[in-house]
């Protein structure tokens, strides 16, 4: 991870003046934050205990608790400032090393765009596979680096496309570590023990600016998973092994 004050200083501006829980008086059918949309979009209603890996001001635990009937929710956060913050919302927050630390046992695991900020994503992996319950279930997301508009930005303007990644300026590249397709993605849960995941289809539709890479691009059987999706996103299950299944299977919950 990196360095602890680059964190809290993103966590104090990020906060602000903020109080309250920013769900109150929103609509959720506006909410601009995709992830936790994406997210809403794929929760089921009644769950038994959910953890939010990474929750930073704890908005998708807000939004669980106002439109989920879940038995307990809690995040877990390295940022001290987000788990005073998100503990003054009533929530559970726990100030977590998530690559070493137990997390507890859970039915699902939310953990949005953090997988990219650790530095050791297997380690990181195995042990949400450990805190998950039987049939628990982990949510992630990430940035998608085969995005049409990212290949572009590589193979056109010959720049990477994440240099100051959502205009943080404390942190190079806020911080991330690595970045994955959907196929390696899909490799390293395998590598984790994992043997069953979903790849939702997200479709962010994108207008090449140039015709051969849109040719090579849409070449690809999974065109529009691969190239038109700016973020992985995934459910993950524990599975089990002697079921033979390994690898995605078909996206039934068409989120959007």
């Amino acid at each position: 991870m990196v360095n602890q004050a680059q964190y809290e200083a993103i966590a104090r501006r990020k906060l602000g003046g903020a109080c309250g829980d920013p769900t109150e008086g929103a609509d959720i059918s506006k909410i601009e934050n995709r992830r936790i949309a994406h997210a809403l979009n794929i929760l089921p209603q009644n769950v038994g205990r959910l953890l939010d890996i990474g929750c930073a001001s704890g908005a998708l635990l807000c939004w669980v608790r106002k439109t989920r009937d879940y038995e307990e929710i809690a995040g877990v956060e390295i940022c001290p400032t987000y788990v005073e913050f998100v503990r003054s919302l009533g929530i559970t927050c726990s100030h977590h090393d998530f690559e070493a630390e137990s997390l507890g046992c859970y039915d699902w695991i939310t953990c949005l765009d953090t997988i990219e900020h650790i530095l050791d994503p297997v380690s990181f992996l195995v042990n949400i596979r450990k805190s998950l319950a039987p049939a628990g279930k982990l949510l992630f997301t990430t940035f998608n680096i085969s995005y049409g508009r990212f290949l572009e930005s590589l193979l056109l303007d010959k720049e990477f496309p994440f240099p100051r990644a959502g205009g943080d300026t404390e942190i190079y590249d806020v911080g991330h570590l690595h970045y994955w397709a959907h196929k390696n993605m899909s490799a390293l849960l395998a590598d984790c023990g994992f043997s069953k995941w979903t790849i939702h289809n997200i479709s962010d539709p994108y207008q090449f600016r140039n015709a051969a890479i849109e040719s090579v691009c849409r070449a690809a059987d999974d065109f529009e998973v691969v190239h038109q999706n700016e973020e992985i996103v995934m459910t993950v299950e524990v599975g089990n092994e002697r079921d033979g299944i390994n690898g995605a299977v078909p996206d039934d919950s068409d989120a959007v």
